[in-house]
């Protein structure tokens, strides 16, 4: 989703690697009354959520690990996006990342492999630390910890809290 659209006020883009709640985060930008597309690696699709008259976008790719830097640059001089990286315990990512059968994949996808993965705790170091340095508007968010999703969220967002319970469209 290009987001040099007119008319279009806040915008979004989810930086977290596949199985950290990317899904889940594209549900909830809707139901907040955002636009948008959300493209998963693994299952190499992209899913569209619109919300009518919105000026409200967003996109999250959970391949986005690969180019994170490049597309802050390009996005810094059109616009003023917020980054939200969603992120899990280690542990707890290495085993739902584990689910998926590797000679599978690759047989039937051939994209990229899962080992080329980075490591989820120093990718979250890494794009931290770039934010830190540029000054860019990055929330860290776990949804398989935080107790008040929606607040949190919300309150990076500049949102108001809404009264439906938070998505976790895959939380296994």
């Amino acid at each position: 989703m290009k987001f040099g659209v007119i008319g279009v006020s806040q915008k979004v883009i989810g930086l977290g690697l596949p199985r950290t709640g990317t899904t889940s985060i594209s549900k909830a930008l809707e139901i907040l009354g955002y636009s948008g597309s959300h493209f998963c690696i693994l299952q190499n699709k992209e899913m569209n959520y619109f919300a009518p008259s919105s000026k409200k976008a967003f996109v999250v790719d959970n391949s986005y690990y690969k180019n994170y830097r490049k597309l802050f640059e390009e996005n810094r001089r059109t616009s003023d996006p917020k980054y939200v990286l969603t992120t899990r315990k280690k542990e707890d990512w290495l085993v739902s990342i584990g689910r998926f059968n590797r000679e599978e994949w690759l047989q039937s996808n051939g994209r990229f492999d899962i080992l080329d993965l980075p490591d989820i705790n120093e990718y979250e170091t890494e794009v931290q630390d770039f934010f830190r340095q540029r000054n860019g508007k990055l929330l860290r968010l776990n949804l398989f910890e935080e107790k008040n999703p929606w607040e949190t969220f919300c309150n990076f967002l500049a949102e108001p809290v809404p009264k439906a319970v938070f998505p976790h469209e895959r939380p296994t």
